[in-house]
């Protein structure tokens, strides 16, 4: 969830520099599906009942995220390759962006392992 507050895409012209963090766009969706995601991380934790319906749910929200992650992962690199064609910018994905991505991964995996446990 972290990953959401922090830079998505960071442009740099001369001494300027703007960074655009993952709330003002699709952050939002991620942080909205991380709490989702935390809550049945939490159930799993609690050794709930319902383990493999939480490791399913988990799984899925998980690899919801990763896709819009690196979903935005493409399309700010795009926007980072045409910016630095023109010489006038530089420009980056943001480490939010990647922290989303690999957070998603490897919770990716725990569903998938906590399912299969």
């Amino acid at each position: 969830m972290l990953g959401a507050f922090l830079a998505w895409a960071t442009v740099t012209a001369g001494l300027i520099s703007v960074s655009r963090a993952g709330t003002d766009g699709d952050g939002v969706i991620t942080l909205v599906l991380g709490v989702v995601l935390a809550a049945t991380a939490v159930g799993l934790v609690m050794q709930n009942g319902a383990r493999r319906v939480l490791a399913s749910v988990a799984t899925v929200v998980s690899v919801i995220i990763f896709a819009v992650a690196v979903y935005d992962i493409v399309d700010v690199q795009w926007l980072v390759n045409e910016a630095e064609a023109s010489g006038l910018v530089d420009a980056s994905v943001g480490p939010g962006l990647w922290l989303t991505a690999v957070g998603a991964g490897a919770a990716t995996v725990g569903g998938v392992m906590a399912f299969i446990d």
